[in-house]
């Protein structure tokens, strides 16, 4: 909220406060593979090795934890955290979680694709084999069915999906409706999404940012337009729809403007 920025990847993580330096949070030997930042300021990385804490003032790392159930691995893929504090860890053996004051579970016996909690607390996971309406001490619900690639929820908490055939989907409360306008996405293959506040769909492929308007446009962002390299790996929204694009040699910023940095 306060507008640093936060990376993961070989070595660990990094982050930058505003007009500040880059800050690094070395971890030797591993891959920070997710990162999750709790609004208590707390962060989480999941590893090739388990799960590790860092402070809010970006010191003090510790781990490696590894939650002591039969289907947890080392490898953490995906982090987030419920409305009740519940910490939710991806592994490529299911869904499980851990409770604030100890005590695990598992969510889902399949490995999540993406991992995504709507403003209303709901828990979407997306798998091979659809997108799934999770619940903690309840059975998983699945709400579209079909291989998940990339998932992101709205500010209304409708979840928009790709395919990994490359087809748009939104899921709403009356059913699951493919989005018009995209092009080419199942040659240019979808890592991620990201949605604003007034209903823009960002997408990032291997040829540049896809940016499908409200209004059902569709065009490309590549480097003429500010991207440091079209190879697009990841997107994050920021304070004020910012959008953070992480491509594979650089990190560019779209202001909801259109300006680029």
């Amino acid at each position: 909220p306060d507008g640093t920025v936060w990376l993961c990847g070989e070595g660990g993580a990094a982050y930058q406060r505003p007009s500040r330096a880059w800050r690094p949070v070395p971890l030797e030997d591993l891959t920070a593979q997710c990162l999750l930042l709790t609004p208590s300021g707390q962060l989480w990385l999941g590893t090739s090795h388990g799960i590790w804490s860092v402070g809010s003032d970006g010191k003090n790392p510790r781990g490696p934890w590894v939650v002591p159930t039969p289907f947890m691995g080392g490898q953490v893929l995906e982090l987030a955290v419920d409305a009740a504090g519940r910490l939710l860890i991806g592994t490529p053996e299911g869904l499980a979680y851990a409770e604030p004051g100890g005590g695990t579970g598992l969510l889902l016996g399949e490995r999540p694709t993406s991992l995504e909690i709507g403003p209303d607390g709901a828990i979407w996971v997306g798998t091979a084999t659809g997108l799934y309406r999770a619940t903690v001490g309840g059975e998983a619900l699945r709400v579209y069915e079909g291989a998940v690639a990339a998932l992101t929820v709205d500010p209304g908490g409708t979840p928009w999906l790709a395919t990994a055939e490359g087809t748009l989907v939104r899921v709403a409360a009356s059913g699951a409706e493919e989005v018009a306008g995209a092009r080419d996405l199942a040659t240019l293959g979808v890592r991620s999404l990201a949605v604003t506040s007034d209903g823009t769909l960002f997408v990032a492929t291997s040829q540049g940012l896809g940016v499908l308007g409200p209004d059902g446009s569709y065009t490309m962002s590549t480097v003429e337009e500010g991207l440091p390299d079209p190879d697009v790996r990841a997107l994050a929204l920021g304070p004020e729809d910012d959008l953070w694009v992480g491509t594979a040699h650089g990190l560019a910023r779209r202001q909801s403007g259109g300006r680029w940095t």
